[in-house]
């Protein structure tokens, strides 16, 4: 963080870096909230994940159709969630123990 950055800023900052989209299991469990599409991610250390319903209440209010993201860990490179409407690019094959098979996305 720098100086001249608001503590919003830094946070905002840091939902976008650190947000991961939520599981399957996490949605159909309960630890999604229904209203917002919110929640606490696996992650832990105060990151959030999203559901389906942040995922489109975003792409509706900026008239966009897919999420490009990436810094979530892929042994294939890529992941495709969200009914296809998210897009995970995993850059390196060197890290988080995806094994000697794991392809850079």
């Amino acid at each position: 963080p720098y100086e001249h950055e608001s503590e919003s800023y830094q946070q905002v900052a840091s939902d976008c870096i650190w947000s991961d989209p939520a599981s399957d299991e996490q949605e159909s469990c309960g630890t999604i909230d229904p209203s917002t599409g919110f929640g606490e991610s696996l992650r832990g250390g105060g990151a959030i994940c999203f559901g389906h319903r942040a995922v489109s209440q975003f792409l509706q209010q900026h008239n966009y159709s897919y999420i490009m993201r990436a810094h979530e860990a892929h042994a294939e490179g890529v992941a495709v969630s969200k009914g296809a409407r998210v897009f995970t690019v995993f850059s390196t094959s060197q890290d988080h123990n995806q094994g000697r098979e794991a392809m850079a996305g």
